[in-house]
């Protein structure tokens, strides 16, 4: 998604939307949670 110039936060409404289940046991995904899953 980021090759097709979206943002961590347009990633993170998809994942959301999706159900898909966050890193670290949380309720939602965040921008900042995305931009340290990818960076790491």
């Amino acid at each position: 998604m980021l090759a097709k110039g979206k943002s961590f936060v347009e990633i993170v409404d998809v994942l959301n939307s999706k159900g898909v289940p966050p890193a670290h046991g949380r309720n939602r995904w965040t921008a900042a949670m995305m931009r340290k899953a990818y960076v790491s």
